[in-house]
């Protein structure tokens, strides 16, 4: 599940309240974290500018922030479950062949990595 929006006057949705994850590769707590980094740095920012923290324009850069990133985590992790959870031939030959080029990946391998620890 995926809320439609994160925010509202006043109110900003973050981690699981705002998104759920298959917990396959533990990256719920993860999304969390970043929600909440990204709050606090546009809380931080609207207050050096003498913005209301609770204004609607000033919460929506927090989820302009995090939703796609957070969609796409949740995106692929439901991917890697449905990939993973079936034995189909086909679908095990694809796996198979993507996770060896997954391992030759190099340097798309280390940023992929990084990007899932939140690095």
């Amino acid at each position: 599940r995926h809320a439609l929006q994160y925010v509202q006057p006043g109110l900003a949705l973050v981690g699981d309240a705002a998104h759920t994850i298959h917990p396959l590769a533990g990256q719920g707590v993860n999304l969390g974290y970043r929600d909440v980094d990204a709050l606090i740095d546009v809380l931080a920012s609207a207050r050096s500018y003498g913005e209301s923290w609770a204004s609607h324009s000033v919460l929506k850069r927090y989820q302009t922030r995090r939703m796609a990133d957070n969609f796409m985590m949740q995106s692929g992790m439901d991917l890697f479950y449905a990939g993973f959870s079936n034995e189909l031939p086909p679908l095990r030959i694809l796996r198979n062949m993507g996770l060896m080029a997954a391992q030759r990946a190099g340097v798309l391998k280390r940023q992929a990595l990084k990007y899932a620890l939140g690095l």
